[in-house]
């Protein structure tokens, strides 16, 4: 029988001092690598006008989420068993290899094959392989911060965040720079250029964070120790005060027996995701913006939701401000946001609500809502399980987040063909 020591590891690792453990090396890795899980997405959206050109007949605002968030789902299904098949290490470095490939390949296949058919299904799958590469590596890092304390794993979706804005400022940067008639696609190359270095410098930053001192002392010391007779155990539980339990299999049941011990969070994770993604960023660019060009109007509206989410994700950081319940009203009441955003994508004829000002406070506040929802949640999850299972709750809640997604996109699909005419015209009727 295999059994496992929990018990002694687990005093190792709290006899440690923070002082004696340069946590540096953490911050930055959580940080970079929970932006490099995003950062093809991030991309993607920051570049959804170039894409629109190149596909005219196209929905692509409302059919290149589906792609992405459905791979993003299926993946969540077998992510818990691949963790029990590959070390951590293939796992990231084997994502964003080929997150960087497909980075790279992106802008030169939608130029090339521009308004035809066969080009646009390439790129949708494209976008499934992209799906399922960020899946594994957000959850293989929130997995791996969920034996840590809370602050690490808000690291991870500030770090989104922080790289989400940085590529909306980039790319504006890049617009501006590669000016003229082929300057949107010099401008585009560039940007996913840059996306694409940006994935190899978190390659290089993976290496370095398995050889540091924080990981050996924080995350070697938490592997279970392998025994493999009843009789060292007994001797092991009688010299050391030590216990045992069997290993803890990493499967579909333990999967959702640990879903099961925190469907609450994991709920609240699924209904906000379902919130934002039912309007964002679809219905929100809906809203007409006198003066402000479409391709700026994508670009601005990232820059507002990111700066605003960043702010939100900082907010979660903090953990005794907030309870379950709290968050929860907080969800709640995040529905009176999303009428208003309804409304200002339906009517010109309602004052204040339909001005651009007032749609990026909108914008602003739904980013900012989201990001401490998903931070908090994400904290809150890992606080109600035993240790050996605190890596599955990782899985758990990206697992949730990716069908809130899922669910949250589909629930666009209505809206994509209304007007800023619409409700003017029903009541005309």
């Amino acid at each position: 029988m295999r059994i496992i020591k929990t018990q002694i590891n687990l005093m190792v690792r709290y006899t440690i001092k923070d002082e004696q453990i340069n946590t540096k090396i953490a911050t930055y890795y959580f940080l970079f690598l929970g932006g490099g899980s995003l950062v093809s997405w991030n991309a993607i959206l920051n570049s959804l006008d170039y894409f629109s050109h190149k596909f005219p007949t196209h929905s692509v605002t409302f059919n290149f989420p589906v792609a992405v968030y459905l791979a993003q789902f299926l993946s969540s299904l077998v992510v818990t068993k691949l963790s029990d098949r590959l070390p951590l290490n293939m796992r990231i470095i084997g994502t964003f290899t080929v997150i960087s490939v497909v980075l790279a390949i992106l802008p030169v296949e939608a130029a090339l094959l521009k308004e035809t058919e066969i080009g646009f299904m390439i790129l949708m799958g494209l976008l499934f392989i992209l799906g399922t590469c960020n899946n594994i590596c957000m959850s293989s890092l929130t997995g791996l911060s969920s034996q840590l304390p809370g602050q690490y794993s808000a690291y991870i979706f500030l770090g989104t965040s922080l790289l989400g804005l940085s590529l909306s400022l980039l790319r504006e940067l890049s617009s501006y720079l590669f000016s003229g008639s082929q300057g949107s696609n010099i401008s585009v190359l560039f940007f996913f250029g840059v996306a694409a270095v940006y994935i190899i410098g978190c390659i290089i930053l993976q290496t370095v964070f398995v050889r540091s001192e924080f990981y050996r002392h924080y995350l070697l010391n938490e592997k279970m120790e392998m025994i493999d007779s009843d009789h060292e155990a007994s001797l092991l539980s009688e010299t050391d005060g030590g216990y045992v339990e069997e290993e803890l299999p990493k499967n579909f049941a333990t999967f959702f027996k640990v879903f099961g011990e925190v469907k609450f969070t994991t709920l609240l994770l699924i209904l906000s995701c379902i919130q934002l993604f039912a309007v964002f960023p679809g219905v929100i660019l809906k809203k007409p913006m006198p003066g402000v060009e479409d391709d700026s109007k994508v670009v601005l509206v990232n820059l507002v939701f990111n700066v605003a989410q960043t702010f939100g994700k900082l907010i979660g950081k903090y953990r005794k401000y907030y309870t379950v319940g709290s968050v929860f009203a907080v969800v709640m009441l995040r529905f009176a946001v999303i009428a208003v955003i309804l409304l200002q994508a339906i009517t010109t004829k309602v004052p204040i609500v339909n001005t651009v000002w007032f749609g990026f406070v909108t914008t602003g506040l739904y980013g900012l809502i989201h990001g401490f929802v998903i931070v908090a949640l994400t904290v809150l999850g890992p606080e109600r399980v035993s240790l050996e299972k605190k890596e599955v709750v990782g899985h758990v809640a990206v697992f949730g987040i990716n069908i809130g997604v899922l669910i949250g996109t589909f629930t666009a699909l209505p809206f994509k063909n209304i007007t800023p005419d619409a409700l003017d015209i029903f009541e005309s009727s």
